[in-house]
């Protein structure tokens, strides 16, 4: 396969790594804190320029192969039932996480289940009209206010780590704590 190829290479550059990283990114959306893995592969990737072949680190490495090996967890029915809610998780690298719960339609719940997370599409939940023209991606205003959301949980910042961790765990606590 081609990420046991990538990383028995020494060298690669960050574009070439950052494709890769791409492919596995969409697949741990469907396991969010599988996004936790990845620690020294976003700082390579960032690394300019973006097409110079450069050494890969055994930590890059590890993470990329560690992402494989919990491949298992990409596994997901998606014939699921919704539930007639939506869950609003947040999480800041400053400040910690929380989570918010409205009861919504099922055709809502529907709606918002169907969006392609791959292009880039977002929900805007507080009905807003602020200007999202610089953000990738088509926006998808729901008619829910700040008041139809019942807060289930803050918590202050305790220890540092990758957003996409944060947001994991807010993620998971959120959905021990919706109501019936």
């Amino acid at each position: 396969g081609i990420i046991p190829a990538t990383v028995s290479k020494a060298y690669a550059s960050p574009w070439q790594i950052q494709q890769l990283l791409g492919t596995l990114q969409w697949y741990n959306l469907l396991a969010r804190l599988k996004l936790s893995v990845y620690d020294s592969v976003y700082a390579f990737v960032e690394l300019q320029p973006l097409k110079a072949e450069r050494f890969i680190s055994h930590s890059v490495r590890d993470e990329l192969l560690m992402s494989v090996v919990l491949g298992v967890y990409w596994l997901t029915d998606l014939r699921r039932p919704f539930l007639p809610m939506v869950c609003a998780s947040d999480a800041s690298t400053e400040f910690g996480f929380g989570a918010s719960v409205a009861k919504v339609r099922l055709e809502i719940a529907r709606q918002i289940g169907r969006l392609a997370e791959k292009r880039g599409d977002y929900v805007v939940l507080d009905g807003s009209s602020a200007d999202y023209s610089g953000r990738m991606g088509q926006p998808h205003a729901l008619s829910l206010d700040k008041t139809d959301f019942i807060h289930l949980f803050s918590c202050g910042k305790k220890w540092s780590a990758h957003i996409n961790y944060l947001e994991g765990v807010a993620f998971i606590r959120s959905s021990g704590h919706v109501p019936p």
